[in-house]
């Protein structure tokens, strides 16, 4: 898993090294007149999609590598977890493209194709999901629960080690859906560039990356430390875990929202939408509609 976040991490890094040595450093000291900024946000969103999964991997490893040993059980499947980060290679880092599907420098077939890519992530993010809930009810049936959803009862709700990435994984699911959304050659257009993207963003990572790293802090800690997690710590947590998601709900869904209405992703003011009647009734217009 380390190993696969090291080379997309190399891999990546080549578009925006690429573009800072060979474009933006050369025009800074007058060497080139212009830069190509076609190309150069090509090269950064080469990088900057890639990005997001330098945060989202490494909370997937702690979900395959930590999470079974706080619910007392074991992952579902090594070979499965690892093939899952071989796939997020090949399917993660060429999908920048999509950010770019409104340029009309860029060829349609290649937007085509980044939208085929795109989706593609979804089977190792699905494999993911089908691995850690696999683990979930095995362990909950190794308890002694039976029934078709009783093996729920035998997961720890109240450790805040199990409880903050177990909502930052059911977090992902809108996300992920929202990610469908913007990937879609045609439905992007609705939201390119508004706000909608960032409240993605912040379901993705301000949330399921956020919630299991305050989860996984609250086993890793005492582990390196050789101190125990105190039953007032562990409530401190749950509590902080419950302010932060619904804080990230409200806000992300706000930004979605807004998003549909026209807001801008990057500007405090434009005339997306009808402009300032956005900021002014279109709160009002969404809840009365």
């Amino acid at each position: 898993m380390v190993v696969s976040n090291m080379i997309m991490w190399f891999i990546a890094t080549l578009g925006v090294a690429a573009t800072v040595l060979l474009q933006f450093i050369p025009w800074s000291l007058g060497y080139t007149a212009t830069i190509d900024v076609l190309l150069s946000r090509t090269l950064f969103w080469y990088f900057g999609h890639p990005l997001v999964y330098f945060w989202l991997l490494p909370a997937y490893m702690a979900w395959y590598a930590i999470i079974p040993k706080i619910i007392g059980g074991k992952i579902f499947s090594d070979s499965l977890a690892k093939f899952s980060f071989v796939l997020f290679i090949f399917f993660s880092i060429p999908v920048g493209l999509h950010h770019q599907f409104t340029e009309p420098g860029l060829d349609t077939t290649w937007k085509f194709i980044q939208t085929v890519l795109t989706f593609m992530v979804v089977i190792p993010s699905l494999m993911t999901a089908f691995s850690m809930f696999a683990a979930f009810e095995i362990t909950g049936r190794k308890k002694g629960y039976t029934g078709l959803f009783s093996w729920l009862k035998g997961l720890p709700w109240k450790d805040v080690r199990f409880l903050a990435p177990f909502i930052g994984m059911l977090s992902f699911v809108p996300g992920g859906v929202g990610g469908l959304i913007n990937a879609s050659y045609q439905l992007n257009t609705v939201v390119h560039n508004t706000i909608w993207v960032t409240g993605h963003f912040h379901l993705t990572v301000a949330t399921t990356v956020i919630l299991t790293f305050f989860g996984i802090s609250y086993w890793l800690i005492p582990h390196l430390t050789g101190r125990k997690l105190t039953k007032k710590m562990n409530n401190l947590g749950i509590v902080q875990t419950i302010f932060w998601a619904v804080g990230m709900l409200i806000m992300s869904g706000g930004m979605h929202i807004q998003g549909l209405l026209g807001g801008p992703r990057r500007s405090s003011y434009s005339e997306y939408a009808g402009g300032e009647q956005v900021a002014e009734w279109g709160w009002y217009k969404w809840l009365k509609l």
